[in-house]
């Protein structure tokens, strides 16, 4: 497990208890205070939705969950309008903090 699926299922598991999280708040935690990913939240896009300010940190957030929802990590729950962290996640979560402690 990289360094970035770590912090997106970390964030998506503290999501969890408050009834999910959405892609942009992913995004924001991933990349609020780097400045080499500013672009993505200043860039002005058109992918045929209509013209956005920060869309793509949004999809870019998107596109890496959804990598983890292919692996069975995490689900869209639709009652909780968000993606929640599975058993498989949590389980990962723990095995890869286990392997890498906090000094």
């Amino acid at each position: 497990m990289t360094e970035t699926t770590y912090k997106i299922l970390k964030a998506i598991e503290k999501g969890t208890y408050d009834r999910g999280i959405d892609a942009k708040a992913i995004a924001l935690t991933l990349w609020r205070d780097d400045p080499e990913h500013n672009y993505l939240f200043t860039a002005c896009s058109n992918q045929g939705n209509g013209a956005c300010r920060g869309k793509k940190a949004w999809l870019c957030a998107g596109s890496l969950v959804g990598k983890l929802r292919k692996r069975d990590l995490v689900t869209y729950d639709r009652h909780c309008t968000g993606y929640v962290l599975k058993q498989a996640g949590r389980n990962a979560l723990a095995e890869y903090e286990k392997e890498h402690p906090k000094n």
